[in-house]
């Protein structure tokens, strides 16, 4: 949890960061397109996905696919706002970007 600063009297601060999103979502419902996005997921998040096969890697099995809907969104715009107590005051940064 973030560090909790005062104002005006009142603890009432927390460093947090946002992002939101805007565009279009769609359900993906071709098998291959499901495998080879949800391996992208993995390569991500597992170091046993990004392996080579021949080092003991592993790839997404159709297998499982079944078992999980995907959303795909397809940006239009992002946000996003962070903020940090530095030298005890708030600093913020905000973005934007359009796709």
């Amino acid at each position: 949890m973030g560090e909790v600063g005062y104002h005006y009297e009142e603890r009432c601060h927390l460093d947090y960061d946002s992002v939101l999103a805007f565009g279009r979502g769609r359900i993906e419902n071709a098998e291959g397109e499901k495998v080879r996005l949800l391996q992208v997921f993995a390569e991500k998040y597992i170091e046993l996905y990004r392996k080579p096969l021949s080092d003991g890697g592993k790839k997404f099995g159709r297998d499982r696919v079944s078992e999980c809907c995907l959303v795909v969104i397809e940006l239009d715009e992002l946000t996003g706002r962070r903020e940090r107590t530095v030298e005890g005051q708030p600093k913020k940064t905000v973005w934007h970007h359009k796709f």
